[in-house]
């Protein structure tokens, strides 16, 4: 059986609610008294103890305080709570008793209402530390806790002489403060018996020294010194890499008034001289033939005269540059026999002369030191033979022989030509190319026939007669092109707009071809008073075509009834509108047409569309 030993207030708590309670049970039962004891337990239910009575679910067991034998002589434990029947509640109270019949008491319930305990919300094992303290929580008519009030847990720690952070130390944590520069700079503990402490710079010197010292106490230490006197460093002021090697070695420099002084006694790479020694300092002596390559006369003959000067053994001598040689034409002593191009060396062979023509050819002679080429042939006169003979670089120019009137042999404007000289040889040209016949008498096309195939003529032509007999076609006739007439007088055809009996008016005697309201073909003017009275002021409507224009000019002029009523509805895209057919639409087609002439000569788009909103102000 399960039990909770509650205290005075809760015990007190739970005799108010129990007389709040109904009295009966379903069964008609009476509810049952029960006792509740004290903390330690003694007066709880036992022996002498008020007896409870209540059913079972089949109602047929009855349960005492101490406990029921049933009939198998089991002992069954009573309600806790003693309700039973109408008794039970929905939910549960947190109040000490089985609200719900359901053999648990106050299920989902953390602590029952007017308890309190002892909360601490801070990191374990701070509570009691430095300033950390528990609080306490009551427990709220839900049966939950409520907010631990009272407690103190730890903060960050602060220089005031108590244990913030609660880890059983005091103003830990503080570091020291640096302030000021140089020789001011002051080292102090930011915090000392609990009051923050304040870094203070010392005072400054108003006179730097090149000491290696912040003396001003600006940042910088021996600004505007390079050194602080008195002291000594090596130096050299040769290239990287020479120090130590051959004759080269390091010098002194002195640190003076904070500047260092010249390099003094070091000793730096020179010009490599012919003495065996590393002047150069490139751990070589006497490369690159130092003091020598001057020229210098060995005393001997000819070329081998000629000799360099030559460090060999830190020593320098004229070494001879040439060794003798077959002669060559050069004017020079080649084979060191003190001769000169002796044998005509290098001569007699072919050779050309730079030259044209015949000049070209020439033999190889030496002369001055040189081979010279020596012209074979001289220029003379040119002639028609296919060589330049006066040797301008040019064959059978100014065409020898040529510029005489000649026969090709060839008909027609072929006959013609002019002697020319033409790989050295004389031939008579044709000066006239055949060609396409034209009308002009001759045989053109040189094939013996003159204008044959009416050259030049086909082509549609005026004649300058009237109507349709203006019609013709070109024809070429003795040696010139002329109109000939291709269509002849007939009978007038109604409605094409043709003068086809070539009196000069078309469709006459046939009425107007088509409405002075509709556009299309030319109307003659003698169709109709109105076509006559729009021709008179706009004659292109009776010589090419009635167009959007001719017919608005009918509609002014005339006043004609049928073009009052306008193609289709101003605020349709279409073909184009007379001006005026909207009497009833507010004249708008007119206002339209007088700011965008398109409108009505050409068709109405949707821009005269937009333009009954613009113009008119009418919304479509």
């Amino acid at each position: 059986m399960r039990m909770r030993v509650l205290g005075p207030v809760s015990s007190l708590r739970i005799a108010l609610v129990l007389a709040a309670l109904p009295i009966g049970c379903a069964g008609g039962t009476d509810l049952a008294v029960t006792t509740f004891g004290d903390a330690t337990g003694t007066g709880g239910l036992g022996e002498g103890s008020a007896t409870t009575t209540a059913s079972d679910a089949s109602g047929t067991a009855d349960t005492t305080a101490g406990g029921a034998t049933d009939s198998a002589g089991s002992t069954t434990d009573p309600d806790p709570s003693g309700t039973t029947g109408d008794d039970c509640l929905a939910e549960e109270l947190c109040d000490g008793l089985d609200n719900t019949c359901d053999g648990d008491v106050d299920e989902g319930c953390e602590c029952e209402p007017l308890d309190t305990q002892g909360c601490y919300s801070g990191p374990e094992g701070t509570d009691g530390l430095g300033m950390c303290t528990a609080g306490t929580q009551a427990c709220t008519v839900d049966g939950a806790w409520g907010a631990c009030d009272g407690e103190i847990t730890p903060i960050d720690e602060v220089c005031d002489g108590a244990d913030n952070d609660c880890d059983d130390e005091v103003d830990e944590g503080f570091d020291t403060a640096v302030c000021g520069e140089g020789i001011c700079q002051v080292t102090v503990e930011t915090c000392t018996e609990g009051v923050p402490q304040r870094c203070i710079p010392g005072e400054p010197d108003d006179s730097e020294s090149c000491n290696g010292t912040d003396d001003d106490c600006d940042g910088d230490i021996d600004e505007g010194c390079t050194c602080n006197d008195g002291e000594q460093q090596p130096c050299y002021a040769g290239p990287m890499g020479t120090q130590g090697i051959g004759l080269c070695v390091a010098g002194v420099q002195n640190c003076a008034n904070g500047s260092w002084g010249s390099c003094e006694g070091d000793v730096v790479p020179t010009a490599e001289a012919c003495d065996g020694l590393d002047n150069d300092c490139d751990m070589a002596a006497d490369e690159g033939n130092p003091g020598g390559g001057a020229a210098c006369g060995t005393g001997l003959a000819g070329v081998c005269s000629v000799g360099h000067q030559q460090c060999n053994n830190a020593v320098l001598s004229c070494v001879q540059d040439n060794q003798p040689s077959g002669e060559v034409c050069d004017g020079l002593d080649n084979d060191c026999d003190t001769g000169t191009d002796e044998g005509n060396p290098g001569g007699g062979g072919a050779c050309n002369t730079g030259l044209a023509g015949v000049c070209s050819a020439g033999t190889n002679q030496c002369m001055g030191g040189a081979l010279q080429c020596v012209q074979n042939v001289q220029a003379s006169m040119e002639v028609c033979d296919a060589v330049d003979n006066d040797c301008d670089g040019s064959n059978n120019e100014g065409n020898p022989g040529g510029g005489q009137a000649c026969n090709t042999g060839l008909p027609g404007v072929c006959a013609p030509g002019t002697t020319s000289c033409a790989g050295g040889i004389a031939s008579c040209n044709q000066t006239t190319q055949a060609s396409a016949e034209i009308c002009d008498g001759l045989d053109n096309d040189c094939d013996t026939g003159t204008d044959e195939g009416n050259p030049g003529g086909g082509g549609a032509c005026n004649t300058g007669l009237l109507g349709a007999c203006a019609t013709g076609a070109t024809t070429c006739s003795g040696g010139a092109l002329g109109c000939t007439q291709t269509v002849f007088a007939g009978g007038e055809v109604c409605g094409n707009g043709i003068d086809e009996d070539c009196d000069g008016a078309p469709d006459d005697g046939c009425g107007c071809a088509h409405s002075e309201c509709v556009a299309g073909v030319l109307l003659a003017a003698d169709c109709s008073g109105c076509a006559a009275e729009v021709c008179a002021v706009d004659a292109f409507c009776c010589a090419t075509s009635w167009d959007g224009i001719c017919v608005n000019e009918a509609a002014i002029m005339c006043a004609a009834p049928l073009c009052s009523a306008c193609a289709h509805s101003p605020c349709d895209a279409g073909g184009f509108l007379v001006s005026g057919c909207d009497a009833g639409f507010s004249n708008c087609v007119a206002s339209v047409c007088a700011a965008d002439p398109f409108c009505c000569n050409s068709s109405w788009d949707g821009v005269c569309v937009g333009e009954v909103a613009s113009v008119c102000g009418l919304t479509c």
